[in-house]
């Protein structure tokens, strides 16, 4: 509403007319940016957000740290359903692509700060003065919403100072013990970890894929993922942003070291009977002169995938 009534107004002004500010003849668009919102309107933002940061609770200021950490840490990479842009004038803007769930950024904050947030936006519209730009999205018959959460530029240096103690309550750990980690997973047969793990690095989770692993493991969803929990990778589903990377890395090195493991019996088997070997990186054909042509997928770990129509449904 307040908005709206400003807009109004401006709408009626020459915003390049020029006023005199004592002996400097200026714009009244400089005017309104540079005398009343910089210097007379921050100040009065600056203190009130002081004022509430020396009011914060403690598990309000971990919450706050980790879901800075997050933002710091997400808006140069990727990582599964979250978007955090840089808008026009600096706005920071977290948002959650598609039918997405509104809870989906405080459940990642609450897997990594080890307790339920039930809404981080409004942590962000407590002391950082964030506000939300939700709306509608129309398409394929239906429509969903898009939940986003923005933060004036004029917060960035609170941002960073909390981002920068995100390591006092996030456990990070270095590429090498992820990838001992994943292959110590794979050892010891923990496919139903292994399997979370792939499916939650995703960009975009496809349902389907999780249904076949709930039907697959013979657990509900919400069981399924709080089973999941791996220091410093993932935890309740969601993985650690800070060793994301290295988590996506490992998993695909892994994952091409353990097919090639399963394949080779099966090439050695079948070269040994006269059949020509052609292998991709998770299937083979096997084909010979008057003999119709065989072809076998091979996953390490339980996973929902097609298959090409020209091939058997397996």
């Amino acid at each position: 509403m307040v908005y709206s009534d400003i807009e109004e107004v401006l709408e009626k002004l020459n915003m390049s007319a020029k006023i005199k500010i004592e002996d400097k003849e200026v714009s009244l668009l400089e005017y309104l940016q540079k005398y009343i919102l910089e210097e007379h309107i921050s100040k009065i933002i600056f203190e009130e957000v002081e004022n509430r940061f020396k009011q914060m609770s403690e598990k309000d200021k971990i919450a706050l740290s980790v879901a800075c950490g997050i933002i710091d840490i997400v808006k140069s990479k990727d990582y599964p359903k979250l978007t955090i842009n840089i808008k026009m004038k600096d706005f920071l803007e977290i948002s959650l692509p598609g039918e997405e769930n509104e809870r989906y950024f405080s459940k990642v904050v609450s897997s990594l700060a080890g307790f339920e947030i039930s809404n981080i936006r409004s942590v962000f519209y407590k002391y950082l003065l964030g506000f939300q730009t939700d709306y509608p999205v129309y398409g394929n018959y239906r429509y969903h919403h898009e939940y986003v959460l923005n933060v004036f530029p004029f917060v960035k240096p609170y941002i960073e100072k909390l981002a920068s103690e995100f390591t006092k309550y996030v456990k990070f750990i270095n590429k090498s013990d992820v990838k001992e980690k994943l292959n110590e997973l794979y050892q010891k047969e923990e496919f139903l970890k292994l399997s979370v793990i792939e499916w939650s690095l995703l960009k975009y989770k496809d349902e389907s894929k999780l249904e076949f692993l709930l039907y697959f493991f013979g657990i509900p969803a919400e069981e399924l993922l709080e089973a999941v929990t791996v220091e410093g990778i993932i935890l309740k589903g969601f993985l650690n942003p800070l060793t994301y990377d290295h988590i996506l890395e490992s998993m695909e090195a892994l994952y091409d070291k353990a097919s090639k493991e399963l394949m080779e019996p099966f090439r050695v088997t079948f070269e040994k009977a006269g059949y020509l070997c052609t292998c991709g990186r998770n299937n083979c054909t096997f084909t010979k002169p008057l003999a119709k042509p065989i072809n076998l997928y091979f996953v390490p770990w339980p996973k929902y995938f097609l298959i090409k129509e020209t091939y058997p449904k397996l």
